[in-house]
C-alpha cells in the first residue's frame, strides 16, 4: 500500500490487471437497433410520399400553364412585330397546342401556315391534365388585340390553372383553381 501526501492509504495503480474490451464489440449495432432505424425511415418515407406527390402535381400543372401562357404572349408579340395575324390552335383531345401565322402564299388556299423554328412544333401538356375552353383557336391581331378566351388546365380532381386572355391586354393572366 502506498500513502498519499496527506497520509491516507491508497491502492496501487495496477494497469496490468485491466484488459480492454475489443473495439468491434463496443462500436457495433445490434440487429434490433438496425431494424428499428429501418422501420423509422420507412414510416417517415410513407408519411412524406403523399405530400411530395401533391407538390409535384401542383408544380407540373403550374409549369404547363406557364408554358402555354408564354406561347400566347409570343404569338401576341409576333403579330404586332410582323404586322400579321397569328393564331394559336389547340387540340383538346390530345392536349396539344401550336402556333400558326397568316400567310397569303400558304398552300392549297389555307390562310394560315405553321410557324417555322422552335415555336412551330406542337407542344403537349402532361397526360394527367386536360385542357378545356370554348374555342379551338385564338387569333392575335397586328394592332395588339386578341380574341378573348379562357383555357382551363386541370387534373381529374379539378385542380389546376385557368389562363385568361383579354382582348386588349398583352399579358395573359394565370389563376389557380381547385385549391383547398
Amino acid at each position: 500500500m502506498m500513502t498519499s501526501p496527506t497520509g491516507a492509504k491508497s491502492e496501487p495503480n495496477n494497469r496490468a490487471a485491466f484488459t480492454p474490451t475489443p473495439k468491434s464489440l463496443v462500436w457495433g449495432f445490434t440487429l434490433i437497433e438496425l431494424v428499428l432505424v429501418t422501420l423509422l425511415v420507412m414510416v417517415l418515407a410513407g408519411l412524406v410520399s403523399p405530400l411530395f406527390k401533391k407538390t409535384f402535381r401542383n408544380l407540373e400543372a403550374q409549369n404547363a400553364a406557364s408554358n402555354l401562357a408564354k406561347m400566347i404572349n409570343y404569338g401576341q408579340e409576333m403579330a404586332v412585330i410582323e404586322k400579321r395575324n397569328y393564331r394559336l390552335d389547340i387540340d383538346y383531345e390530345r392536349g396539344g397546342y401550336y402556333l400558326m401565322k397568316w400567310d397569303e402564299a400558304a398552300p392549297s388556299g389555307a390562310a394560315y401556315a405553321n410557324v417555322q423554328g422552335r415555336y412551330g412544333r406542337t407542344f403537349y401538356i402532361p397526360d394527367r391534365f386536360k385542357m378545356t375552353s370554348t374555342d379551338s383557336n385564338i387569333v392575335f391581331y397586328p394592332d395588339g388585340r386578341s380574341e378573348e378566351a379562357e383555357i382551363r388546365i386541370a387534373d381529374k380532381d379539378g385542380r389546376g390553372h385557368i389562363i385568361s386572355i383579354r382582348a386588349f391586354a398583352m399579358e395573359t393572366e394565370i389563376n389557380e383553381i381547385g385549391v383547398e
